[in-house]
């Protein structure tokens, strides 16, 4: 898998189903100025960061010249926190989308400095996770 993109440090993650990550990390890779609108696209469980890659160019809907893209793995996935990197969570602990949304919040805010997101967008899990960035986070 590659290794070009970012890990952002979450610390020791509580989880709506009352269970915690010790020192999880969500990866990210991110396109374009932070001071354009912000797109979040976040991938699936079995999709990595570069496959998410194909709709972001100068000449695709997703420009870096006009937006700021910034591209979201799942707990999970093989990039952010999951069981084939941290070995010692045994058994992996239960963890909703409720949970990547919320971690995604965390690095888009405090990490990334984005007040308000101009889309979100997916397909397949990136599609469910769409749909709870608005319910979780309809200000955003």
């Amino acid at each position: 898998m590659s290794s070009d993109y970012e890990t952002y440090g979450l610390g020791d993650f509580k989880l709506k189903s009352g269970g915690t990550i010790s020192n999880a990390e969500i990866a990210y890779k991110t396109f374009g100025d932070s001071s354009k609108p912000a797109i979040i696209y976040p991938t699936w469980y079995s999709g990595a960061i570069s496959d998410n890659e194909w709709l972001i160019g100068e000449d695709k809907c997703l420009s870096p010249k006009k937006y700021f893209i910034i591209i979201t793995a799942l707990f999970g996935n093989g990039q952010s926190t999951s069981p084939s990197n941290r070995t010692d969570l045994k058994p992996f602990p239960d963890v909703l989308f409720f949970d990547n949304i919320r971690a995604q919040h965390e690095l888009i805010t405090k990490k990334l400095g984005v007040k308000h997101a101009h889309a979100v967008l997916g397909w397949s899990m990136g599609a469910g996770q769409t749909y709870q960035w608005a319910t979780q986070y309809p200000e955003c």
